[in-house]
């Protein structure tokens, strides 16, 4: 579900004080809201109206240019997920600021470079800046890639509503579901050619970004180091055993009826998964569906409710179902999960976030952009500004 990497000049839509610091106060942004300096004079370090650069969480920032703005030590690390021209580099985050949850930063435009026709509103400054998006590290067995096939689909990317908070209008009819912090999944089965040319009907699974093999080589050290051997194990790839989950095989060939291509998707999740467990132990773990294509189109919520219903196949949680709102998106964002109950979880019991659908499947063309489905994200804030977060593909 991954979202675009946008770093543009904006403008400031509003600018309040902020109700514990005298000498902060906060900016509006879109649908961002960051904590800005304010004067001795009340005046803040920008106005209503001011163009400015917005740089928002998860972008990889040189540390030259965060020693410049006086943010290095706001970035976090990289972590193992650095590679090599990364190394001198950190991530835009989330802060709480006297109590206020503060995303990403502003800087003024003085930061870019001159150009003879200037800057001017809606202006990508990403790469003058040496910006990029950061990208969960994908996990991987040897062997257990698969060949691509478009027919075999990744998942659409969905923008982040504080990008785009305008995108969906009010009072449109929309469903929101709970974003579960996981593994992305896609399963299916597509009409595609053998290696002879044939074509046939054939199963197929795999993450957001690869196509998976059912079984793939681990590999395991003895953990010995005056012995240290290193044993291969054939393991049954987790996103196959996704495909096990019942009813879903039987609700695929359904639909099917080996003449359609049909893709399920939806996100692994429970213990050793990530860091959130959502109350499950011992290697515990869970497949709920959120969406399903047929021959590359997304289906109705209706029509997917149905089938999913008939199947008794389970989906994420519907938290929301009724007229679009900017209200409705910041009172549902945050808020414990409701996959199970608070106390039957240690560690984060929050929300991730959540995903917002428009009922009737379209595509929109907003802002120079073409987006294929009205559909956005908004992650929470609590969710951002966990510890010891885990987020693998």
């Amino acid at each position: 579900m991954g979202s675009s990497l946008i770093v543009e000049i904006c403008r400031v839509d509003a600018v309040e004080p902020h109700p514990n610091a005298d000498r902060l106060a906060i900016a509006t942004i879109k649908g961002w809201k960051t904590c800005i300096r304010r004067q001795e004079s009340g005046e803040g370090e920008f106005s209503v109206g001011d163009l400015c650069v917005y740089i928002p969480p998860d972008v990889v920032m040189p540390f030259p240019l965060a020693d410049r703005l006086g943010m290095r030590n706001y970035l976090k690390s990289l972590g193992k997920s650095a590679g090599p021209h990364q190394m001198d580099a950190g991530r835009v985050s989330v802060a709480r600021l006297r109590g206020q949850p503060s995303y990403g930063m502003i800087t003024k435009l003085d930061i870019l470079p001159p150009r003879p026709e200037g800057w001017s509103l809606g202006d990508d400054v990403a790469a003058v800046l040496g910006l990029s998006k950061w990208e969960p590290p994908i996990v991987s067995h040897d062997g257990d890639t698969e060949r691509a096939n478009p027919v075999f689909h990744r998942y659409v990317d969905l923008e982040n509503y504080r990008n785009f908070p305008d995108l969906i209008p009010d009072g449109e009819p929309v469903v929101v579901t709970e974003k579960l912090h996981g593994k992305n999944c896609r399963v299916g089965r597509i009409l595609e050619a053998s290696e002879t040319g044939e074509l046939a009907w054939t199963w197929a699974a795999g993450s957001h970004a690869l196509r998976r093999k059912e079984f793939g080589i681990r590999h395991k050290s003895s953990g010995d180091p005056d012995n240290p051997v290193v044993e291969e194990i054939l393991e049954r790839s987790q996103f196959w055993q996704a495909l096990d989950t019942p009813g879903v095989r039987e609700m695929i060939l359904a639909i099917s009826q080996d003449q359609h291509n049909v893709i399920v998707f939806g996100e692994i999740f429970g213990s050793g998964v990530q860091d959130m467990t959502y109350g499950m132990t011992r290697g515990q773990w869970t497949f709920r569906v959120f969406d399903i294509t047929v021959d590359g189109s997304y289906l109705p919520f209706a029509e997917k409710v149905r089938w999913c219903e008939q199947f008794a196949v389970p989906t994420v949680p519907i938290l929301f179902d009724g007229p679009f709102s900017a209200a409705m998106v910041e009172q549902l964002v945050t808020g414990p999960t409701t996959i199970c109950p608070k106390q039957a979880i240690q560690g984060f019991a929050g929300r991730e976030g959540i995903v917002i659908t428009a009922k009737e499947e379209r595509p929109v063309f907003h802002q120079r952009r073409h987006f294929p489905r009205m559909a956005l994200k908004a992650i929470s804030f609590e969710y951002l500004e966990r510890k010891n977060g885990t987020e693998f593909h």
